[in-house]
């Protein structure tokens, strides 16, 4: 399974990985350390070769290719340093991406506090309408990533498992 984290903030990078180790856990038991592998975008800003680091790494090199690890899940934060709105942009250029790619589009994650704003409130109520593998969560609470997580899980098991 791989799961991409876009999130910029680093402790929020490590609440979203902890609950994909803690769904992976319990999906794989042993084989997760083998089977889960995670990496990280902290710009949230997709460009000719968006930095796609893995997570786990120590030295945290990026590699050379570093979208040639298609995501099945995909962990989104809508806002750079609290204020830029980039997770919509993000998300067009992934599913612009993914055409390119084989085998289907990634279930993606809309992991976002809450602002008030209507541009905001808009992408988060009208996306998963209009993609069907987004899902939008109502809170940034870890619980609710969790639930989203297996949620997202179980869908890719039924699709490869009808």
């Amino acid at each position: 399974m791989i799961v991409w984290i876009v999130e910029d903030v680093p402790l929020d990078a490590k609440r979203a990985a902890r609950a994909v180790v803690t769904v992976a856990k319990q999906k794989l038991g042993n084989l997760h350390e083998s089977e889960l592998k995670l990496y990280w975008n902290r710009t949230i800003e997709w460009d000719s070769n968006p930095r796609i680091e893995r997570f786990d790494s120590a030295d945290l090199n990026v590699p050379e290719k570093s979208v040639q690890h298609q995501p099945q899940i995909v962990i989104l934060d809508l806002f750079f340093d609290s204020h830029s709105f980039r997770g919509e942009d993000f998300l067009r250029s992934l599913r612009q991406w993914e055409l390119s790619q084989p085998g289907t589009p990634a279930w993606v994650i809309l992991w976002s506090v809450r602002t008030g704003l209507k541009e905001v409130d808009h992408f988060l109520q009208e996306e998963p309408r209009r993609d069907r593998r987004v899902v939008s969560l109502k809170t940034k609470g870890d619980i609710a990533l969790i639930e989203a997580v297996a949620g997202c899980w179980r869908s890719l098991e039924e699709e490869l498992y009808p």
